[in-house]
């Protein structure tokens, strides 16, 4: 028996142990079980593992061999560690990452289970910083960084919030970059982006931590359409 790690959208692990008979459904199990809920999750099945290969280094290798231009793949739930290895190369040269990826016909139904809705606003939250922030309007760059902002201090009174948002301490504490692209902090002074951000705040303050939660994630699909997947393909000749 062996151990492997799978990694969450923070960038955080759970280590686990798995046999060449184990299942990805089982590693998925064990990942929820470890570090979301001891019992079984109502949307269990929206889950899924990625699997990319990272060589000996376990950094990104890109090459002409087969397996190393091995990136993202999603690997099925029903397929063993034996076949995952046979097909992508050793464990120790892969990195497992648990993502959510099948979505109902409305976030509305993840609020019965509110493990998966707070995994899906940290997945959704990291993806946009990481890989969209920078090509959305600004106005809604502002409300979205201000949105996560709110959910951060959802437990301070309005004059406890008020003092707490000036652009040192985010900026100092925190770090801006945490709430917003650098290309929007480059255009504004700090006096007119806590200004809108302190607009924002106003506007959100008797939001509950799951409607807080909603919002963004709407804000950020009229911007983004977060459910849909996008492939790259070769065309045979």
């Amino acid at each position: 028996m062996t151990y492997l790690k799978i990694y969450f959208p923070n960038g955080s692990f759970h280590t686990l142990r798995y046999t060449s008979s184990t299942t990805i459904a089982d590693l998925i199990r064990i990942a929820l079980k470890g570090r979301l809920s001891s019992c079984d999750l109502v949307y269990f099945l929206s889950f899924a593992l990625r699997v990319t290969y990272v060589g000996q280094e376990q950094q990104i290798v890109l090459s002409s061999i087969n397996k190393n231009n091995i990136v993202n793949k999603w690997v099925h739930s029903n397929m063993t560690m034996e076949k995952v290895q046979i097909l992508y190369g050793i464990a120790d040269e892969l990195k497992f990452e648990l993502r959510l990826r099948y979505f109902p016909p409305s976030i509305d139904e993840f609020v019965h289970d509110k493990s998966t809705f707070g995994f899906l606003y940290e997945q959704l939250r990291i993806d946009y910083m990481r890989l969209k922030s920078d090509y959305i309007p600004m106005n809604d760059a502002i409300e979205l960084g201000s949105l996560e902002i709110y959910k951060l201090f959802k437990d301070l009174n309005s004059t406890t919030l008020e003092k707490k948002i000036n652009m040192d301490y985010l900026e100092n504490e925190l770090g801006l970059r945490t709430f917003f692209p650098q290309s929007l902090i480059d255009s504004y002074k700090s006096r007119n982006l806590r200004k809108y951000i302190k607009t924002y705040l106003k506007k959100y303050e008797s939001l509950t931590e799951e409607e807080c939660i909603k919002r963004f994630c709407f804000l950020l699909k009229n911007v983004w359409n977060w459910e849909q997947e996008i492939f790259t393909c070769n065309l045979g000749v």
